[in-house]
């Protein structure tokens, strides 16, 4: 249902681009119930292959429904829609990103994907920065927004596992440095 889902979702959005195209797709996560994927969209006969468009999709595993930002925090809490762009506004300051509005606003159909311990939200070209910035990205750690997020969200096992101290890495066992050889 997912794959489908993707697909359809792909042409949808794919359509308001006049040219053939190629996709590239990474998957940015794939557990605790949520599946979250970006794909690229590139120009197929243009000479370097250019990123038309970037697509952002993010399901439910459970139901198999594509989740907006709304779906996964506190809709009787909207606090959070005041806080992320907060947070948006002083990433942007702090890489030098010059914006193109004070208020950032965050709505239910704003793109994002998941990853381990974030919610990414995803801003097209020229959409609140100016060109040099390109497609700016700005990180939400999910602890920051675990006040909003409900018992009932998928991205409740997220933030549990976010939580977590990192484990440490196994040793490794120490090996003697290589001898040289004698020259003969």
């Amino acid at each position: 249902e997912i794959n489908r889902s993707i697909c359809e979702l792909t042409a949808q959005r794919a359509a308001s681009v006049s040219t053939a195209i190629f996709t590239q797709y990474r998957i940015e996560y794939n557990r605790n119930g949520l599946f979250s994927l970006r794909m690229e969209l590139y120009d197929l006969y243009g000479d370097g292959n250019e990123l038309l468009k970037t697509l952002f999709f993010t399901f439910d595993v459970s139901n198999g429904q594509l989740c907006s930002v709304g779906d996964l925090l506190d809709p009787t809490d909207t606090r959070w829609r005041g806080i992320m762009p907060d947070i948006v506004m002083a990433q942007a300051e702090a890489q030098g990103i010059t914006l193109l509005s004070d208020v950032m606003p965050i709505g239910d159909d704003q793109a994002f994907y998941i990853t381990q311990d974030e919610l990414v939200l995803a801003y097209e070209l020229f959409e609140i920065a100016t060109w040099s910035a390109g497609a700016p990205e700005f990180a939400i750690p999910i602890t920051q927004l675990a006040d909003f997020i409900p018992p009932d969200s998928p991205l409740k096992k997220v933030e549990r596992t976010s939580k977590r101290p990192a484990r440490k890495k196994a040793r490794q066992p120490q090996r003697d440095p290589p001898r040289k050889r004698p020259r003969r």
